[in-house]
């Protein structure tokens, strides 16, 4: 039986665990009952979706399925998205990570979920997407050409991998993505065509250079900076991570050790 939404906590996670061996051992996806395992998911944020259509809310699932999500400040979601069930997924393969199996897989996002029950949210900085980075680098998942190119998964390469290679769960997730976007345009495009007055057309240009350009520079920025909440490396860990820096490697959090003892202890108790 699907467990209950709400806020995840270390209780959840020890019954999880301790219920892994008796859970039904499936990879296949079922968009009805909301179980993705092993995938990252996405949903629209209306408005902002509309005029930047790679923006997103995004998600990491256990291998049951169960989604969670860094919804705010302290607090990390249990399948219950904090702007409604994925419209996109993109199925990830654990033999192909260092949790190369269901237990170690659980565990690792897990302690992720646990660790950023300890981290303060913000849009710009320490937002969803570095949730997932976090995890992506703990579990030293095999990283695409971004990903090698900033030495280690980031806030911009999930959102990057997730709109250039996520399948929509249907048309009605097909639609849910981008209906807003293109009943803009056609409206535009009809109100231009109908008075044969371009003043509308412009400002929508505008708005949509000044808007993607606002948050596509923001977080190129960012990354080149080097910050710590691109690559999802919480207050915690950050000594460990500049101790890879003195030694030129950067990764994220590919370099830190994938269960911290204090973690480890919280989930025990």
């Amino acid at each position: 039986m699907p467990k209950k939404s709400g806020r995840f906590s270390s209780h959840n996670s020890d019954n999880a665990l301790d219920n892994a061996a008796n859970r039904r051992c499936t990879s296949e996806v079922d968009i009805a009952a909301h179980r993705f395992p092993n995938c990252l998911v996405w949903t629209p944020i209306h408005p902002l979706t509309w005029i930047c259509p790679y923006i997103g809310h995004v998600g990491l699932c256990d291998t049951e399925g169960l989604i969670f999500d860094f919804a705010g400040p302290y607090q990390v979601g249990m399948d219950a998205m904090l702007f409604g069930w994925p419209t996109r997924y993109l199925q990830l393969d654990p033999r192909c990570a260092k949790a190369d199996d269901r237990s170690t897989w659980d565990m690792q996002l897990y302690e992720t979920a646990h660790a950023f029950q300890r981290q303060s949210y913000d849009f710009l900085m320490w937002n969803c997407h570095s949730f997932l980075a976090s995890f992506l680098n703990r579990t030293e998942y095999p990283a695409d050409t971004l990903a090698r190119l900033l030495r280690g998964w980031t806030v911009a390469g999930v959102a990057a991998r997730l709109f250039f290679s996520a399948r929509y769960v249907g048309a009605a997730g097909f639609l849910q993505s981008w209906a807003g976007n293109f009943g803009i345009w056609i409206a535009v495009l009809l109100c231009y065509w109908w008075t044969g007055s371009a003043e509308l057309l412009v400002r929508w240009l505008w708005v949509v250079a000044g808007v993607n350009g606002f948050f596509i520079g923001w977080f190129l920025l960012v990354t080149a900076c080097g910050l710590h909440s691109q690559w999802g490396v919480l207050h915690a860990e950050k000594d460990l991570v500049d101790e890879s820096d003195e030694d030129g490697e950067m990764g994220g959090l590919s370099r830190v050790p994938s269960s911290s003892d204090d973690l480890g202890a919280s989930l025990r108790l």
